[in-house]
């Protein structure tokens, strides 16, 4: 894998540099896997000569752990409620996501909240009405004032909410972004009414943009059948310069343990139960191999670590659960993992958990080291593991699993594979295509970019 120069040369469509803003939740200095899209866009945008102003609410460690830089030539604004110029600061109780363990009085709220309400309810709500307010951030003012395009990201919903805002106020097109649905989210709680209305205003504000994209062709779908809006489809990928600068930093320990490693959160509908099964029966037939396996849970790990207390008691002693870990750390974890463990989607009743194509299974990939992917081979997931090439071992059957875990090859580390597929899917090349998309928006709107 090679780390290109610095400078992008863009293509033709995208020559003259265009000025673009962008509304996100998630960003550095956070460190969320919901925060890699827009981190990477903005980078490559900038690289590519377009001036791109990031404007996102300040963090606190309620958002996670403040451990990341900020991409270089990316102005960021960070507003507070009301609209002002703020910063982020590492400050207040840590992050708790849905489905903790140990749930704190203001997470139980939340979920009461969510299991009535759904996602409308968002803290989000004041800091998106700022963007009305005469007493907007100046520089907030002067990046949407100048843009030649907006970019919301969605989730949650608010930020698509202050695109719009954007839009009609400075009169600049606008591009809703699906990181992961909206309405008829598969993993999200609510109410039926709340899912009723939560379609009704997913309708609404697509409506009122200028382009959707989405992340994988069934959410592009979705969206495309919601309104006469155009759906684009531009996949997730993986940031091939940070892989390359961990992959440089990597120590594999040399030992007789077999490393299986996941990082980051899962939601209990993605538990693997058929792999935990083919573990308990490996641990029960052939104890001898299974000691020498060790699991290892890196992040918000209470679903994994509730459901094999409850479940597999007996294997409690070959899983280590460890703290969320800065990205740069996460992906040298990857680079050493003997085998990194995917939990997909089993589950295809909807758009949404057909439409499950996660920044984590690109950067698995652009490791190059061998995926246990707990998925049914139909999933979208599956077949781009599949056409990625590799030696990756895909099945939701327990049997697979153990027949694997008891061969003697497992036991014995490969190499690490990075076909011609993986280096296709890279943020370079997202944010290129993006890129072009802009300049179409752009100049189907006017003649000339807004250079005021």
């Amino acid at each position: 894998m090679t780390v290109k120069a610095n400078m992008i040369h863009p293509s033709p469509k995208t020559a003259r540099p265009l000025k673009i803003a962008m509304v996100v939740r998630l960003y550095p200095p956070v460190n969320s896997s919901g925060a890699k899209r827009a981190e990477a866009l903005s980078k490559y945008f900038a690289r590519m000569g377009h001036h791109v102003s990031v404007i996102t609410p300040a963090k606190t460690l309620a958002d996670g752990e403040l451990t990341e830089a900020i991409p270089e030539g990316v102005t960021l604004i960070e507003l507070d409620r009301r609209g002002r110029d703020s910063e982020s600061r590492a400050i207040g109780a840590p992050h708790e996501p849905l489905y903790s363990e140990s749930r704190s009085l203001k997470r139980r709220f939340k979920d009461i909240v969510m299991k009535l309400f759904g996602q409308l309810p968002d803290p989000r709500v004041p800091f998106v009405l700022s963007l009305l307010s005469r007493n907007l951030s100046a520089s907030a003012d002067k990046a949407f004032r100048e843009a030649d395009v907006v970019i919301g990201s969605c989730p949650p919903w608010t930020m698509l909410l202050g695109a719009m805002i954007v839009k009609k106020r400075y009169g600049v097109p606008a591009i809703f972004d699906y990181r992961d649905h909206f309405a008829d989210n598969w993993e999200m709680p609510g109410s039926r009414f709340a899912k009723w209305l939560e379609r009704k205003v997913d309708r609404w504000l697509i409506s009122r943009a200028d382009q959707a994209v989405a992340i994988s062709a069934p959410m592009r779908d979705y969206y495309a059948a919601m309104s006469d809006t155009p759906c684009a489809l531009i996949m997730n990928g993986f940031d091939h310069e940070k892989v390359e600068r961990a992959k440089l930093t990597t120590r594999v320990v040399e030992d007789d343990l077999v490393r299986i490693r996941h990082t980051g959160i899962v939601t209990p509908p993605r538990v693997p139960d058929a792999f935990f099964k083919a573990l308990s029966i490996l641990k029960k037939n052939s104890p001898e191999k299974a000691c020498k396996i060790q699991i290892e849970f890196y992040g918000y790990s209470d679903v994994f670590r509730v459901f094999i207390k409850n479940q597999y008691p007996d294997l409690e002693e070959i899983v280590n659960f460890n703290a969320t870990v800065p990205h740069h750390e996460a992906l040298e974890l990857m680079h050493s993992a003997d085998y990194l463990l995917f939990c997909g989607t089993i589950t295809q009743d909807n758009a949404s958990a057909r439409g499950v194509l996660t920044t984590k299974i690109f950067e698995y990939l652009g490791t190059g080291r061998p995926i246990l992917a707990h998925t049914k081979l139909t999933t979208i997931a599956a077949k781009l593991i599949y056409e990625c090439g590799g030696n990756h071992l895909i099945s939701d059957r327990a049997e697979d699993f153990q027949k694997l875990l008891s061969s003697k090859d497992f036991f014995v580390r490969t190499p690490t594979f990075v076909g011609e597929k993986v280096m296709t899917l890279t943020r370079e090349s997202q944010a290129i295509a993006y890129s072009d998309l802009a300049s179409k928006i752009i100049y189907s709107n006017k003649s000339e970019p807004n250079h005021a």
